[in-house]
């Protein structure tokens, strides 16, 4: 089973997926305002690491909430 979540970040939104393997890929971050703000809320619901990350482009809006 494969689940999505996807999480608002003010600027567009961060995506994370937790494969049926355990895989956890977190794809984009944004956020201007708040760096770490993008999975903290799900992280707090769901303890795990992320094992890989994936920005669709390297602006600063993609990646500071991470």
């Amino acid at each position: 089973m494969l689940r999505l979540y996807f999480v608002d970040v003010e600027h567009g939104q961060a995506a994370c997926l937790l494969s049926s393997t355990g895989a956890k890929i977190a794809y984009d971050g944004g956020s201007k305002s708040d760096p770490g703000r993008a999975f903290k809320e799900l992280l707090i619901k769901h303890p795990f690491n992320i094992d890989t990350l994936v920005f669709s482009h390297f602006h600063f809006d993609h990646y500071n909430g991470l």
